[in-house]
């Protein structure tokens, strides 16, 4: 009862034909941009849209039924997710999304989700509407403009958050702001597709900044070596220097 199709402008959208759903297997689906992809845009079923970031992944029903909507992200989305009601004037139905041992929830919002395996954290950033994120036996609700960080089983708040930056990976940006030297290096590894070294430990530089995604490495390296940084390259290969 679902028909799946590529949009004229490269997005992939799900487009309900039949609400009936007697005997219907409801399936999932994955979706997965690799490396070194330009971030992808998705419809799903209810409305909702969800932008991947390179190196990520989400696996979805293509069909949502029951009192929830369940998804699984492992790496960076951002979420617009649609306020939808049960049948027969029924409660909202929630929108879980699940991203290792963190589960956010959300009713109807717009917010970015970051967890990626190689950080050691998950970071929910809200840009409206309203969040419940549990972790272990922890569990809080944020509000627009903050963001938590789930940790070893707690969750802190940070009410000081650079909306620009948590979102410049949609908009085709790397925006650093006092940004360590390892996370811009983690973002470019994976835009980039390249291996990071650091035979001589993590230089404690920090940086600030904006560059488009759209250029070269080599330039990218550039400006980074303009601030300060010192990199050796060797094929797909960056090694990070003090």
């Amino acid at each position: 009862n679902i028909r799946l199709v590529k949009l004229a402008d490269g997005k992939i959208a799900y487009e309900l034909i039949d609400k009936s759903l007697e005997n219907t297997v409801i399936a999932n689906n994955t979706v997965s941009n690799p490396k070194a992809s330009k971030a992808i845009n998705i419809s799903l079923s209810d409305g909702s849209k969800v932008w991947l970031n390179a190196g990520s992944s989400i696996s979805y029903p293509v069909l949502f039924t029951g009192t929830e909507r369940k998804v699984s992200l492992q790496g960076e989305g951002y979420f617009e997710v649609t306020k939808v009601n049960l049948p027969n004037g029924g409660p909202v139905q929630k929108f879980m999304v699940e991203a290792g041992s963190t589960t956010t929830e959300v009713l109807g919002t717009r917010f970015n989700i970051n967890a990626y395996n190689d950080d050691n954290d998950v970071k929910v950033t809200l840009l409206e509407g309203s969040v419940a994120l549990s972790s272990g036996s922890s569990k809080v609700n944020i509000k627009p403009g903050q963001q938590a960080k789930a940790q070893g089983g707690g969750i802190s708040i940070n009410n000081h958050v650079n909306m620009d930056e948590v979102m410049a990976w949609k908009n085709g940006f790397f925006q650093f702001d006092n940004t360590r030297i390892e996370e811009v290096m983690n973002q470019i590894a994976r835009w980039y597709n390249v291996d990071v070294d650091y035979p001589q430990g993590v230089p404690k530089n920090k940086y600030w900044g904006s560059i488009r995604r759209d250029q070269k490495l080599e330039d990218v390296f550039k400006v980074l070596q303009e601030s300060g940084a010192h990199f050796k390259i060797n094929g797909n290969k960056v090694t990070v220097l003090p």
